[in-house]
């Protein structure tokens, strides 16, 4: 069997699929090998009717400063990969992050700048 992979083009970028109870959604997510988390996600991603997060946990952002955080517990898809069940997604800044917790179960192939491989 052919190992799974996506190849994308917008560095450094994945298209991801998340799933936080009945709420999906699709979009690029940065791969950041500095962070050490599963998945960040903008507050403006979610859907009002999610309910109480799961959690919550504390940030230290790179300006020294400590934030706290909603957490859920849901599901990523990288598409065309195996769906990853039961990760830790932190509601947080504008952007979605894809930190190591997500990536160091993959081979990341980084390119010269100009695509991002990850399979299997």
């Amino acid at each position: 069997m052919a190992d799974a992979e996506q190849l994308s083009s917008d560095y450094p970028f994945l298209y991801v699929r998340i799933l936080i109870r009945d709420c999906e959604q699709e979009t690029l997510a940065l791969v950041d090998t500095g962070f050490e988390g599963y998945l960040v996600i903008p507050y403006s991603s979610i859907d009002s009717g999610l309910g109480n997060p799961d959690t919550s946990s504390n940030w230290s952002l790179a300006d020294g400063s400590v934030v706290e955080s909603p957490v859920y517990v849901g599901s990523l898809e990288i598409k065309g990969l195996p769906v990853i069940p039961d990760i830790v997604i932190s509601l947080l800044g504008s952007d979605y992050i894809l930190g190591r917790n997500v990536i160091d179960r993959f081979e990341l192939i980084l390119d010269h700048g100009q695509r991002l491989t990850i399979r299997l």
